[in-house]
């Protein structure tokens, strides 16, 4: 009897030994976590990195081929705070830096298992802000509204019959490049919103060692202030003897290559105009536009670098001031005062003060007094994210 229930209790552990070992969903070996993020680019303690078209790259595989997402965390602090995550690509654009600053900055990978590896912190450093070129790459972005006030009435009894106008907001938007002579032309699409009006243009620049070039302008906004002469208010706006229809068409008078800003001309140059001329400091004193067929005479000047508030944020800007000669006589025009606030983001503001503007009208074509115009353009939002 003893060896009987021996028997039968050897007989079960071996049952129970064969149905363990031929499990018919066997696990097989463990899912293994991703490898560490690696080559980080710019290179961990890299010095002297640009302030615009600068991205962190980095290197990341998955023993296993899972799908991967990425965490990154960015910031002037030693641990950066997270900026992005559910990430799924191995490049990411930052927004603008600031100059002379050292950046922290660390990449977690996970695969779809759960599983998590971790990258070192690395670290770069900024060159100084004032080492500057414009920010160019097709996909950048920038938004702008556009104040316009009227002031200083003479007398004050002419306000009530001067119109009033709409804000307007623009977006300009590099959507385009080419290649010659050596050099990358970007298009710069703009596009113009004003009341219930829409308008648009496309304008050519590009970055040399010299400066930032401008090539010209088509399709320039036409339309803009320009409503047919029998529907137009019968005011109009006189300065340096020539009237206009408008406050926008006074404007354009003045925005010939003035990023964000509507341009008359739809001319292309043969030698392309010097924006800015770098490298960029304080006291730099360049033509602008000086040929004998050029309407009036433009020379630019760096006058300052100071911070700018914005409702796109607060920046470092070189302030450079539009010196205009219109009667060929070497002075400034006192009338007129054009300033640029020039960021490593880009055109943060524009300020147009255009003084003692004659107020004229069909019945008084020599005037009924005089006033004063203030346009303001700031940025409200940008992009600095190349299409890829």
């Amino acid at each position: 009897m003893k060896g009987m229930r021996f028997l039968i209790y050897a007989l079960l552990l071996i049952v129970a030994f064969l149905l363990l070992s031929c499990d018919d969903d066997p696990e097989g070996p463990a899912n293994l976590p991703p490898e560490k993020p690696y080559n980080p680019q710019p290179a961990n303690l890299a010095d002297g990195i640009s302030l615009t078209g600068f991205a962190l790259q980095w290197q990341c595989s998955d023993p296993d081929d899972d799908p991967l997402s990425y965490e990154v965390y960015f910031g002037a602090e030693v641990n950066p705070p997270l900026v992005e995550s559910g990430y799924t690509q191995t490049i990411y654009y930052p927004q603008l830096v600031e100059g002379e600053s050292v950046y922290y900055w660390w990449i977690a990978a996970s695969d779809d298992k759960g599983n998590r590896t971790v990258s070192p912190i690395w670290s770069f450093t900024t060159v100084n802000a004032r080492e500057f070129m414009y920010p160019m790459a097709v996909g950048y972005r920038w938004e702008y509204q556009h104040t316009q006030t009227f002031t200083n009435f003479d007398p004050p009894e002419i306000e009530p019959q001067v119109p009033d106008v709409f804000d307007a907001y623009s977006t300009v938007e590099i959507n385009d490049v080419i290649e010659a002579e050596g050099d990358s032309r970007y298009q710069f699409h703009q596009k113009v919103e004003q009341g219930m009006e829409v308008f648009e243009q496309n304008s050519v620049y590009a970055n040399s060692s010299f400066g930032l070039m401008y090539y010209g302008t088509d399709n320039p906004g036409a339309g803009v202030g320009d409503t047919p002469a029998p529907i137009r208010n019968p005011i109009r706006l006189r300065f340096n003897g020539k009237e206009h229809g408008s406050a926008n068409e006074l404007l354009r008078e003045f925005n010939q290559g003035a990023i964000g800003c509507l341009a008359k001309s739809a001319d292309y140059y043969e030698e392309p105009l010097t924006v800015l001329l770098y490298p960029l400091n304080l006291g730099s004193h360049w033509p602008y536009r000086d040929k004998p067929q050029d309407i009036f005479h433009i020379e630019k000047k760096v006058i300052g670098w100071e911070t700018v508030d914005v409702p796109a944020g607060s920046f470092e800007c070189y302030v450079v001031e539009w010196l205009y000669d219109k009667d060929f006589n070497d002075n400034y025009d006192e009338d007129l005062q054009v300033l640029d606030y020039i960021s490593a983001a880009g055109l943060v503001k524009r300020v147009v003060n255009i003084r003692n503007i004659q107020v004229v009208s069909y019945s008084h074509p020599n005037g009924i007094g005089t006033m004063d115009m203030i346009e303001t353009l700031e940025l409200t939002d940008y992009s600095l994210t190349p299409d890829v």
